[in-house]
């Protein structure tokens, strides 16, 4: 699985080769040696989260005794990169301020060490979808809709105010131990007619939209798609498209057709099929009109699905029977 960008306040994914891993876990140390041990009220635990400009760790919070999620700006030897990051993490504070909804990560504080702003965010208890897919394969239709059904939630509330995502993939959805999902880290997201194009690509190839991936104007519509492209990956387990490289991964996004969902999920209606495809539509235009449009629809496929989930729980307590 992919590690780059995950700086969500997920588990970490696993990776897929003894090398991955083995650089995976030295950059682990690498973080963790850079971060101090307390800031402020907080005593700092290990890495959970490591993205291309962050680190997440857990930590305590000794004032208000519960467990929280610190982000962290990543080591640079530039000043200067250091100084984008450090706007960027602001940035990111100021539009994850303005976004109260029980399906989104919360901000709680936002401080500073030694110049260096930091984020405190809610700590969710539990897995990526990314993880949760890799440890058990892929999720049961009305599972996986349910989660995506929580996602388009909370992005038609941060549409409602301004806001597009911009980088939805597994492992910025987390899912607690209640089952709940939650739209995790901002870091990539944008302000709506303030944001234009993008001056490089930056997110997770293989859910990043078409426009993403030329440098287009990115929109509400940019999260319909990545909304689609990760209901996709908890269906079949694997995302729409995947090359051996970003490159070629993009190219197959701009370019390419994915394989029919029910080809490798059968139990996959051909009205959810029908649905994400569309949200997979390479002209923005075509794309359902926005996140309480795709809710609007997965909630009928909820209902749609119900009855079929409950014949094969009975046919399976019947072959139990026997």
């Amino acid at each position: 699985m992919d590690v780059r960008r995950n700086g969500g306040v997920a588990l970490l994914d696993p990776v897929e080769t003894e090398a991955a891993r083995r650089r995976h876990f030295r950059r682990r140390e690498r973080c963790a040696a850079r971060i101090p041990e307390r800031l402020g009220p907080y005593r700092i635990g290990p890495p959970i989260g490591i993205g291309g400009m962050a680190t997440v760790h857990r930590a305590w919070d000794s004032s208000r005794r519960r467990s929280v999620a610190i982000k962290w700006i990543s080591e640079v030897d530039d000043e200067a990169r250091l100084d984008r990051r450090r706007r960027r993490l602001c940035r990111e504070a100021r539009i994850q301020r303005a976004l109260r909804h029980p399906r989104i990560v919360r901000l709680l504080e936002v401080s500073a060490h030694r110049d260096r702003p930091y984020l405190v965010l809610e700590l969710i208890e539990g897995v990526s979808l990314g993880r949760l897919v890799a440890n058990g394969g892929a999720l049961d239709p009305m599972r996986a809709v349910r989660i995506a059904l929580s996602i388009a939630d909370a992005l038609a509330h941060a549409h409602a105010h301004g806001i597009v995502h911009a980088d939805l993939s597994p492992g910025n959805v987390l899912v607690d131990r209640a089952r709940r999902a939650h739209l995790a880290d901002l870091g990539l997201a944008r302000e709506i007619g303030s944001a234009g194009r993008a001056s490089g690509f930056a997110g997770t190839a293989s859910y990043a939209a078409p426009e993403q991936c030329v440098g287009a104007e990115v929109s509400p519509r940019t999260d319909v798609y990545g909304l689609g492209a990760v209901l996709y990956f908890a269906l079949a387990g694997r995302p729409p498209f995947l090359g051996a490289s970003m490159s070629e991964t993009a190219h197959a996004v701009v370019h390419g057709l994915p394989e029919p969902l029910r080809r490798l999920a059968p139990d996959v209606s051909s009205e959810l099929q029908d649905l994400i495809l569309e949200c997979l539509e390479k002209d923005p235009r075509a794309r359902p009109p926005g996140a309480p449009s795709v809710a609007g629809r997965l909630r009928h496929a909820v209902g749609a699905s119900a009855p079929r989930s409950r014949a094969r729980s009975r046919k399976r307590r019947r072959r139990i029977r026997r």
